[in-house]
């Protein structure tokens, strides 16, 4: 990790958030960050908050992807991002360019992609995101020649262009939804970025089950994932994802996190959720021999099944699954009609819940 160039930060003055908040309104209390550029190896994580000195629908707009991974937009949010509610999302780090020295690239931890794809883009075009992305001129605000500008405020111009075409958060452009643009600037306004360094870590708790293994995962700020220890720590806001691999014969009884049966939950032998806190992990697994036979009065039919399997107790909205007899998921779906034409032959563990708890029950595709 190094610090960007000295003529950058000799602009930088250390301010109270008090101080701050007089200037720009409604700044999120906490000191912003003196920012880093850092690599995948030893990330430095940052939220980064779009601010604006009159245009209160522009203040305190935190970049951040949409539900979907690729959409870059903004959510205001005033009190700024406790740790409740950190996510991958809202985490960014800078990178250094090859263009020499301020130059950035700026990646997000939830995907590991950069902001933004093209090569061009128009003034007040919205932006995206991939892997290759472009370089981003870091400066402080005041070095730009905007008035009205806060110490620790910045900017990003596109591509180091002559022309002030900045990262900003769109109003009034046909931007729905305030999405992120390079947007071409005057010189009022203070218009700019504040960046507060993520530092809070949490634990993860695990131990290894009887008949089977548990394996948790966490995103590195690349595409890949890498795997944690028992009491192995993570930035807070990391989502993580469990993998539950049960002995030949076995099958999963219970998934509890923190105490919470999320078994209904896991998709494909998986479980993906952020630590916001210390996290603990239990997991059971069982012979499935020890399953009983269903019954057509049990409330799923027929048994033996052909081409369709109906659960007529299931909970309202809950997974329903149809385990092989390795422990292997062959579906699930929410549909209380289960289309099973392209299961094989053969036994299987119906699974589901209602409103009694988790049911299991062995069921037979003639």
């Amino acid at each position: 990790m190094k610090k960007l160039n000295s003529f950058l930060f000799a602009l930088i003055l250390v301010v109270s958030s008090t101080g701050l908040k007089a200037q720009m309104p409604n700044l999120p209390a906490g000191s912003v960050a003196t920012p880093e550029v850092s690599t995948a190896a030893s990330p430095v994580w940052y939220n980064m908050m779009s601010s604006h000195l009159t245009a209160a629908d522009r203040q305190n707009r935190f970049l951040t992807l949409a539900a979907d991974g690729d959409v870059l937009t903004s959510e205001k949010i005033d009190g700024g991002i406790l740790e409740a509610n950190q996510n991958d999302k809202y985490l960014w780090r800078l990178e250094a360019g090859v263009s020499g020295e301020g130059y950035v690239y700026i990646v997000n931890k939830a995907s590991g992609k950069r902001l933004f794809g093209i090569a061009t883009l128009a003034s007040n075009g919205s932006l995206t995101v991939d892997y290759s992305g472009v370089e981003w001129k870091f400066q402080t605000a005041a070095s730009t020649g905007q008035t009205g500008t806060t110490p620790n405020q910045y900017v990003f111009n596109f591509e180091g262009l002559a022309t002030k075409r900045y990262l900003n958060v769109g109003d009034n452009l046909g931007n729905a939804g305030y999405k992120v643009v390079v947007f071409t600037a005057g010189t009022q306004n203070a218009s700019g970025w504040f960046l507060y360094p993520i530092t809070s870590t949490k634990t993860v708790n695990f131990a290894q089950p009887s008949n089977g293994t548990v394996e948790v995962r966490a995103t590195n700020g690349t595409s890949t994932l890498s795997t944690l220890t028992s009491g192995g720590s993570v930035i807070v806001g990391t989502q993580v994802t469990v993998t539950l691999t049960p002995n030949s014969g076995y099958s999963l009884v219970s998934l509890t996190v923190n105490g919470v049966d999320v078994t209904t939950q896991v998709l494909t032998n998986q479980y993906k959720f952020n630590v916001n806190s210390n996290a603990t992990i239990a997991v059971a697994y069982s012979k499935i021999t020890a399953v009983k036979t269903a019954t057509t009065s049990e409330g799923f039919y027929p048994n033996p099944f052909i081409s369709c399997l109906k659960v007529e107790n299931a909970l309202e909205g809950s997974r329903i699954y149809l385990i092989d007899l390795n422990g292997k998921e062959i579906l699930s779906t929410n549909l209380t009609s289960i289309n099973t034409e392209k299961v094989n032959k053969g036994a299987y563990i119906l699974r589901y819940t209602t409103d009694k708890g988790n049911q299991s029950a062995k069921v037979v595709k003639e």
